[in-house]
């Protein structure tokens, strides 16, 4: 889905720049008001969608924060036995536990 947002980003972008010039090269009055909504229609959509992957990035954010948070507990409660073990590895002295 982020990468269907990306793209329709990507083609309402040029869809603007397009209907932008088309608004510059344009003398009649009406014709520019119409090209106008329009434009204002897809600016507010790549709007839409641009907060919309925001929102996304922030949640898989936040998940991530949680999941670093527990092992963070979870490493702390076993302080001692990760040092012991690291201590071990270092010193050659855990070479009878490998497979």
């Amino acid at each position: 889905k982020l990468y269907k947002n990306c793209l329709r980003i990507m083609k309402l972008g040029r869809e603007s720049f397009d209907l932008a010039e088309k608004y510059r090269n344009t003398e009649d009055k009406k014709e520019k008001e119409k090209i106008k909504e329009q434009l204002r229609t897809i600016l507010s959509q790549q709007f839409d969608l641009k907060e919309e992957e925001k929102n996304a990035r922030i949640k898989r954010l936040e998940e991530e924060i949680i999941r670093l948070k527990d092992e963070l507990v979870k490493r702390k409660k076993n302080k001692k036995e990760i040092v012991n073990r690291r201590l071990k590895e270092l010193l050659g002295e855990s070479r009878y536990l490998e497979w």
